[in-house]
């Protein structure tokens, strides 16, 4: 409050925070000043001498070292992120130290799985915090960038420099934190920044991705100042709220029918809302259809046919796709190129795909670790096959029926209703070889 006139009072903040203070704090502004006054403000202004966004405005201190800082995305701000009830209290957190120094904690690790917003938080903090009406050095970057330039130093003697280069800054945002494990040099200089955050006032936030293939991130943290707050999925009421709120953001627009629809079958991470709900509208423009939840289902790719079961596990859907195909087990996930086994390894993509909707990097997987890009191709040809090749989609039948039919599976590798087309002749010996063979054993 910089003035007061009669029972007006003036609210004056910096011109890089106006929007800011604004659209976030107005009310508060207003209930202080009538708690302190008895009267509203009469107006919320800017002043150029608190400072400016403009080119004439004091550069920071220090600026980010070229071969540590990430690129900012201007889209990524506190203002476009999704808040939901798996990722409130981490928005709550960034904000608060993004706004404020004087926080209860100075060092900030943010964990979760991977699309759940750590990175989007990162940046939007650096996009609040690195205003020149702050005057905070931000530096922005990951543990590669990191480790890279650790690692030149090292070999130069010269750890230290980075070390001295890292304190020159008030604020260090670090993702993809969890690949540091066995990475030593590096660890040691992030357990020094973070013993130096709790005695000089500077701030530490570290993003590391926590699921079964990345244990937990073990750092010495002074437990004194570090919060620590695990991001979460939406749950599924939140689903269609955060699409609309991502539609809004995004300038796209469809119904609230295929909406709820993509709510339902994409997987519940923002990042994959966002990726599902883009190809939906990207594929009806491009096709000039409506956006229907029918085209939904069919641009996603997610909905099993009505007549195929859900197997208990992936195991039981690849040995069902090896009988129907009379191949063995293993053909599916070896790298035979012969056109029986690539026919059955395409029908088992396909039938996971549908039956346990799996991702294609979990296709990849069970499929003796193939590529993604690997995966989509099989995906194709299955689709190519079952319009084109009745026998292929015999196959594939009859791999959907062993699923249903649990107790039919061991008999259906004689069944006669498999055409012989699809059965391969290299399983049975041939007669021609029996008699060689048998010629060879008798004595002379």
């Amino acid at each position: 409050m910089k003035a007061r006139d009669g029972d007006a009072v003036d609210v004056v903040v910096a011109p890089s925070r106006l929007r800011w203070v604004t659209e976030r704090y107005s009310e508060v502004i207003i209930r202080a000043c009538e708690r302190a006054t008895g009267s509203a403000p009469r107006a919320i202004r800017s002043d150029t001498s608190l400072g400016d966004d403009s080119a004439s405005a004091t550069p920071p201190a220090h600026r980010p070292h070229d071969s540590l800082a990430l690129p900012r995305d201007p889209d990524l701000t506190f203002e476009t992120f999704v808040v939901h009830e798996g990722s409130r209290v981490a928005h709550a957190a960034a904000l608060a130290l993004a706004e404020c120094s004087d926080t209860p904690f100075s060092i900030l690790l943010l964990t979760g799985p991977t699309g759940c917003g750590k990175s989007h938080l990162l940046s939007a903090i650096k996009h609040l915090a690195a205003s020149p009406a702050t005057n905070t050095t931000v530096l922005l970057t990951d543990s590669d960038h990191l480790t890279r330039t650790i690692a030149t130093a090292a070999r130069k003697r010269r750890v230290t420099d980075v070390a001295t280069l890292l304190g020159s800054f008030d604020l260090i945002l670090v993702d993809d934190a969890h690949t540091l494990a066995g990475r030593p040099t590096t660890l040691a200089v992030i357990a020094e920044l973070a013993r130096s955050c709790a005695t000089r006032a500077k701030r530490l936030v570290l993003a590391a991705t926590s699921d079964s293939d990345n244990p937990p991130l073990a750092l010495p943290l002074p437990d004194t100042s570090l919060l620590h707050v695990e991001l979460s999925p939406p749950e599924p009421p939140a689903h269609v709220p955060i699409l609309e709120q991502l539609a809004r953001r995004l300038g796209v627009d469809l119904p609230p029918q295929a909406l709820k629809r993509i709510a339902e079958i994409s997987p519940p991470l923002p990042s994959s809302l966002a990726h599902s709900l883009l190809r939906v509208s990207a594929y009806a423009s491009l096709r000039g259809e409506p956006p229907s939840p029918e085209l939904v289902d069919r641009v996603l790719d997610r909905i099993p046919p009505a007549e195929t079961p859900r197997p208990d596990n992936p195991t039981e859907l690849l040995a069902s796709v090896a009988r129907a195909f009379s191949v063995p087990l293993d053909s599916l996930r070896g790298r035979s190129r012969a056109t029986l086994p690539s026919r059955a390894r395409a029908a088992a993509a396909l039938l996971l795909r549908e039956t346990l909707r799996a991702s294609l990097p979990e296709i990849g997987r069970l499929l003796g670790n193939r590529s993604h890009t690997t995966i989509i191709g099989l995906l194709q040809s299955a689709q190519r096959l079952l319009d084109s090749d009745p026998q292929f989609a015999h196959a594939v039948a009859n791999a959907r029926a062993s699923l249903a039919r649990p107790e039919l599976n061991p008999s259906l590798r004689h069944r006669s209703d498999i055409h012989p087309t699809v059965r391969p002749t290299t399983t049975q010996p041939h007669p021609t070889r029996h008699r060689t063979d048998s010629s060879r054993e008798r004595p002379a």
